[in-house]
């Protein structure tokens, strides 16, 4: 059963310029899409299109529901108060506030009642695969060129190649049924560039990428 179909979509600003018209296909569990064409011919916009965010002008846009789509853009802003593992383990859902709160009970262990909901908070995050989270976020930022030691660094520090990557690297993290990449290989050299590519095979879920990536995912439900 296809994720998300088109039938005839089209689309055209309010202004009446026409991108693009009768646009249809649709996107499996397994497939790898990459979206090609000139500067100006409406990639971009067929993005939002799939990812929810825009609407066609006609045709039909159907998703299966439930659907959880993840985008990677590259409108991070610099203003984020986080350390750059922080920001992408907090798109991981449940995890991530535990996650904080097993850190702030870690400087309050002398108190008995706080130690005994620290080993409690602990036992749910090791069966929640907390741990398993963490080694994957810092698989995903070394493979796209972070060193160990940045980790902890202030994500308002970077650069905006670096957080066009973050940006990215929260993206991959997260669990999706369908992954939306804009440009994803800007602002990475060949060795991380290599790491995507061999990343993606192996994801389970679809792909779609545009070649011309803030963060966001989109949850359909019934």
């Amino acid at each position: 059963m296809s994720l998300l179909a088109f039938s005839g979509v089209s689309f055209a600003y309010s202004c009446g310029s026409s991108l693009f018209g009768d646009a249809s296909f649709s996107v499996n569990p397994t497939d790898r899409i990459a979206i090609v064409g000139p500067n100006g011919a409406g990639k971009s916009t067929l993005l939002r299109l799939l990812s929810g965010e825009l609407a066609p002008t006609s045709g039909q846009a159907v998703r299966r529901c439930p659907l959880l789509i993840a985008v990677a853009d590259q409108g991070l802003s610099k203003e984020v108060p986080s350390t750059l593992f922080d920001f992408v383990f907090d798109a991981l859902g449940p995890l991530a506030p535990l996650r904080k709160a097993i850190r702030g009970l870690e400087t309050q262990l002398a108190d008995p009642r706080c130690a005994y909901e620290y080993a409690s908070r602990i036992n749910d995050y090791e069966e929640s695969g907390g741990y398993a989270a963490e080694a994957t976020v810092a698989r995903i930022l070394g493979g796209l060129g972070y060193p160990e030691q940045d980790f902890e660094r202030d994500i308002r520090t970077l650069s905006g190649g670096e957080r066009t990557r973050a940006a990215l690297a929260r993206t991959l993290s997260m669990d999706s049924d369908v992954l939306i990449l804009d440009e994803p290989t800007n602002h990475l050299d060949v060795s991380a560039r290599e790491w995507l590519e061999d990343y993606l095979r192996s994801r389970p879920s679809a792909g779609v990428r545009h070649r011309s990536g803030s963060q966001a995912t989109r949850r359909f439900s019934q």
